[in-house]
């Protein structure tokens, strides 16, 4: 008896195995066939559009381009200058843009991320309605990225409170997320200014990344928002993301900040404070640079050498003095960045 269910549990076992082994090989079949599909289905969309950028026409040349929208990014992504502005206006003038729209309408909530990205690359900013409405439907973080990018591409960059909305929709923010709420802030700086000194609640990511926007604008309005931002240690993300983008503000106005955020408590702030006062130089922050040589963040001492350094003959001549004084990693500080510069 025992013997009997010895050889029975055997059987199984084996059953079992084999099955197991012959849903891998299926699998993989399976597996094969998709490749060899999409490789034959690309292979079609680059032959479509080769013809088509021969001259030649047919009546389902419109459908053929539309079914291989991935073959029109790709050739898109390469093709620069005259070249590529041709190409997006012969398949603009046989309506694939107003076909991919209809398209993309009638995909809803799960548009295709190629169909996407070439309607992107062919649109313009009175085109963006149709991006805009799959934004607002679609499903998925990547759509929505994928989306938001094409607004950006056609001049047509969202509205900041909407794009901030639907990104941190899960909580999270990616660093895919903060670089197009950071485009998108350059692009809408009032909304930006608005957004940083709004209470509403954001990742702080998001409210680094409008502060790093802000920074690429030089708009001399926002030097007060971003100073406000830079002492709110609490979002120590954000604050350091601010007292950076006084530094590319460039303006001798956010100096008085950039001055406070040198005695912040966190060494992210201290740091990125010694590379704004690079920026600026100023020399009304000769004194607190020179306190930062004596900095416990190694990191934060050399940019604030650095700093010295790129305020000209003031700052090189502080350094002399602090290296010919009390022995200490100041001075030796000093001394070894003086070595290193030019005669």
């Amino acid at each position: 008896m025992a013997l009997d269910l010895v050889w029975r549990s055997i059987d199984l076992t084996v059953g079992l195995s084999a099955m197991i082994m012959a849903l891998l090989l299926i699998g993989r079949v399976a597996e094969a066939r998709k490749q060899r599909l999409q490789a034959r289905d690309a292979a079609r969309g680059q032959q479509t559009l080769q013809a088509f950028m021969l001259g030649e026409a047919g009546p389902t040349l419109r459908v053929d381009l539309l079914r291989h929208a991935e073959s029109v990014v790709q050739a898109l992504s390469v093709i620069r200058g005259l070249e590529a502005d041709r190409l997006i206006e012969r398949l603009r003038q046989v309506g694939l843009i107003s076909a991919m729209a209809e398209k993309l309408r009638r995909q809803g909530q799960h548009p295709d991320v190629h169909l996407i990205e070439a309607y992107a690359h062919l649109a313009r900013p009175e085109d963006a309605q149709a991006l805009l409405q799959s934004l607002l439907t679609a499903k998925g973080a990547r759509r929505r990225q994928v989306i938001i990018e094409g607004l950006l591409r056609a001049g047509a960059p969202p509205d900041l409170r909407l794009a901030i909305e639907l990104l941190a929709e899960d909580g999270k923010a990616s660093s895919v997320d903060c670089a197009l709420i950071e485009s998108i802030a350059a692009a809408r700086a009032d909304e930006a200014e608005a957004l940083l000194q709004s209470p509403e609640p954001m990742p702080n990511e998001f409210r680094a990344a409008l502060a790093t926007g802000l920074g690429q604008t030089g708009r001399f309005s926002a030097i007060a928002p971003l100073a406000r931002l830079s002492v709110r240690e609490d979002q120590e993300t954000a604050a350091a993301a601010a007292v950076a983008a006084l530094g590319e503000l460039g303006h001798p106005l956010a100096g008085g900040a950039v001055l406070q955020a040198l005695y912040a408590h966190s060494p992210r702030i201290r740091l990125n404070a010694c590379r704004a006062a690079t920026e600026l130089r100023l020399t009304g922050l000769i004194d607190a640079l020179s306190e930062r040589l004596e900095d416990p963040d190694w990191d934060v001492r050399f940019e604030a050498s650095q700093a010295l350094v790129a305020l000209g003959s003031p700052g090189r001549a502080r350094l002399r003095r602090i290296s010919d004084g009390r022995p200490g990693r100041a001075s030796q500080l000093a001394r070894e960045t003086l070595l290193e510069l030019p005669a």
